[in-house]
């Protein structure tokens, strides 16, 4: 009678064990299918990130001018963007885009007044592969940009019997690879705040027109440049982002 008994026993546990094994596999299996996979991202970058009007004065001289240092410049200003991304169970397609105008005056050091007015376009697409835990997501991936910067400054003369007034347009185009690395915090089933941080490598090629008015006494010709060159940077300086998950 005890034998019985044990033959009885161990196939019964064996087969709560499996369906307990099975069960559980099928909880989880119905929590990945629930999670949420549209999100939408509002972007803020480069808060920390802090400029003074000297280093505008000296990318404004031809005699000084840096193609390189006004990309940068430009480029690391404070700036918002909307983001998508499509989530799956581990990976997920990540979009952003950032366009951006700023209207400034500033003096030179020489006391000379300029005017600038510029506008940036960044548009990016992306990779990454996401970790899940209880109320935070690890994710780590790579986006390739395009960008575009163009730029107007202008330098009235404070004397036209002495100098003229120098207008210079700068156009830059370009494209980045940007390994990244990142979490997401989520505040509710809806909502998360969000970081990254990318290593940014920026490849663009543009050209500069100096064109000089009431030059006619001054014996100056309108000058025109084409360039090209990369920039690498750790960045940005300061990411946050509100994220909106349905």
């Amino acid at each position: 009678m005890k034998s019985l008994y044990h033959y009885f026993l161990v196939p019964f546990m064996l087969i709560s064990i499996f369906s307990y094994g099975q069960e559980k596999k099928m909880e989880e299996e119905k929590k990945e299918t629930k999670k949420l996979k549209h999100e939408v991202r509002i972007i803020m970058e480069n808060f920390l990130e802090r400029q003074d009007a000297v280093v505008n004065a000296q990318i404004w001289n031809s005699s000084n001018f840096s193609n390189t240092g006004t990309y940068e410049f430009y480029n690391n200003k404070f700036k918002y963007g909307l983001g998508y991304n499509l989530n799956f169970k581990k990976f997920g397609i990540r979009t952003k885009g950032f366009y951006s105008t700023y209207n400034e005056i500033f003096f030179d050091t020489w006391g000379q007044e300029n005017f600038t007015k510029s506008e940036l376009l960044r548009i990016s697409l992306g990779l990454n592969y996401q970790k899940h835990l209880e109320k935070i997501t690890l994710f780590v991936g790579i986006d390739v940009s395009y960008f575009k910067i163009d730029l107007e400054q202008f330098q009235p003369s404070l004397n036209s019997s002495v100098t003229p007034d120098i207008s210079q347009l700068t156009n830059y185009t370009g494209t980045g690879v940007e390994p990244l690395v990142g979490f997401k915090y989520f505040l509710s089933k809806n909502f998360s705040l969000g970081s990254e941080i990318r290593f940014i490598r920026d490849s663009f090629q543009g050209n500069t027109l100096i064109t000089y008015n009431n030059s006619f006494n001054f014996g100056l010709t309108n000058n025109e440049t084409k360039f090209d060159g990369s920039h690498t940077k750790l960045g940005p300086k300061g990411s946050i982002s509100l994220n909106v998950h349905f």
